[in-house]
């Protein structure tokens, strides 16, 4: 049979000679089917890992199916693939396992009991553009030398680095660096807060791009004002101060005692100025330095301040012939200091005594109280001496002066501290009668307070001695003659 005896039908006549009348059968058609053929066989393909890849055959024939078939062996085996009965078939999402696969169809139809088998096409995964290593921010020191670098993976791929001027808010290309380092010779503070970042291209798969990385350009730290040497005296402060310029610079004080051979830390002392509480004498000839570190760039020290501590003058006052007032007598006060000074400040019950500044004054029975001397010497250095209290011969055993008297007489007390607040005087007759009341403003606990009760009669007076609250200091016997 050929093509052109296609869908012919055909019966059979059966005739009997003995009988009248012929015997006619249905007719049967002939079909003629085509034995299956491919036409267009499976190409290779190469695909990049995460996308999709597809292979088709075109076969003609009558009454054709399909089945793919994979090789995971470089052709030796192929097993059917599940469910792909057309004759395209398209693996997505593919990855890397699945490059040097070799996939074939089977096409099957009634002229072909075994089916006829296409080439095999081989499929080649290739590596997608990726980027394992980041750029990373650098922190550096102006005038150093910068590198940036990226770890990428990929088919043929190339690199264009970018650089970015307001935060990463556009970038632009940087002429000739493209490789998977950028590097800068020499960075200056104008680069500061400039973000760089690579696009890595490959030529058959996908484009990415990196994460953009900060440059961060510090100015080193420099001493702009230095500390000095300082002389100050024994028990005043002492404050030592630099200034410092940089980025972002940190203080630290240090001392040392060993004249300059080593320095230690001070702390606490962490700003531009160094304040000394109350410097003592063991202080004398110590040096003081300031360390300034910046972050990025390291440390300076400042230049060394010497801290020299003035001893204090030594003041000293005598009485001569002692501090004890005679009646009628005057007594002298003398004041010597170390070093030697001209000059002297007398101080009399706290109070300056104007118009005495040699270093002896002379006091009489009158002025008793406490007494000291004060001085300054060459370095600007102060001191005072030691209270010498003057004291009257009288009072070491009564308060009242003279006694007996005229109605005339003095009342000195010092039993208790002063306090400031007036004093009141009250006398009482000998029947218990009040006579006499008056209160006193005084300044300190030894001064003299007058009483005049000259036209009181003679005899024997009790006096009372109060503060300003009432309460009794002292009393005593006067007799008026």
């Amino acid at each position: 049979v050929s093509a052109a005896d296609d869908n012919n039908r055909y019966r059979i006549i059966a005739i009997s000679s003995d009988c009248s009348g012929d015997a006619v059968s249905n007719g049967a058609l002939l079909t003629i089917s085509n034995a299956a053929v491919i036409d267009n066989q499976p190409s290779d393909v190469s695909v990049c890992s995460g996308t999709s890849a597809t292979f088709s055959a075109n076969a003609s024939g009558t009454g054709l199916s399909y089945q793919w078939q994979v090789s995971t062996d470089g052709g030796a085996t192929f097993t059917n693939i599940n469910g792909e009965t057309n004759n395209t078939i398209t693996l997505n999402n593919i990855n890397s396992s699945l490059n040097g696969n070799q996939y074939q169809i089977v096409v099957n139809n009634t002229c072909s009991a075994t089916g006829v088998v296409s080439s095999a096409a081989a499929l080649e995964v290739l590596n997608a553009t990726s980027i394992s290593n980041q750029p990373s921010d650098v922190s550096t020191c102006n005038n150093t030398t910068v590198s940036f670098s990226v770890v990428a993976a990929g088919t043929s791929i190339s690199y264009q680095w970018q650089m970015s001027t307001d935060g990463g808010i556009t970038y632009t290309d940087i002429a000739g660096e493209t490789n998977s380092n950028l590097s800068f010779a020499t960075v200056t503070t104008t680069m500061t807060n400039n973000k760089y970042r690579v696009v890595v291209t490959s030529t058959t798969c996908n484009t990415v791009t990196s994460n953009g990385a900060t440059l961060s350009v510090s100015t080193p730290a420099s001493i702009g004002t230095q500390p000095t040497n300082l002389a100050v005296c024994e028990n005043s402060n002492a404050s030592i101060s630099a200034n410092a310029l940089g980025t972002s610079i940190a203080y630290q004080w240090q001392v040392s005692v060993d004249g300059g051979l080593t320095f230690t830390n001070i702390n606490g002392a962490n700003s531009s100025s160094l304040d000394l509480a109350t410097v003592t004498a063991s202080m004398n000839n110590n040096q003081y330095r300031l360390l300034v570190t910046e972050s990025n760039c390291g440390s300076i020290n400042s230049n060394v301040a010497t801290l020299t501590v003035n001893a204090l003058p030594q003041v000293t006052v005598t009485a001569a012939p002692s501090n004890v007032v005679m009646p009628g007598q005057t007594i002298s006060l003398s004041a010597t200091s170390n070093p030697s000074v001209s000059t002297y400040t007398w101080y009399y019950n706290g109070n300056v005594i104007n118009g005495q500044s040699s270093s002896n004054i002379t006091i009489g029975e009158n002025q008793i109280g406490n007494y000291y001397a004060a001085v300054t010497d060459a370095n600007g250095c102060n001191n005072t001496s030691a209270i010498v209290n003057v004291r009257d011969t009288i009072l070491n055993y009564t308060f009242i002066y003279p006694n007996p008297n005229k109605g005339q007489f003095q009342v000195r007390f010092e039993g208790v501290p002063f306090n400031g607040q007036a004093r009141t005087i009250t006398m009482y007759d000998a029947k218990g009668a009040r006579v006499y009341r008056k209160a006193y403003r005084v300044s300190s606990s030894y001064e003299v307070m007058d009483v005049n009760v000259e036209q009181f009669s003679r005899g024997v007076y009790t006096l009372v001695l109060s503060d300003a609250s009432g309460v009794t200091l002292a009393t005593g016997k006067v007799v008026i003659q």
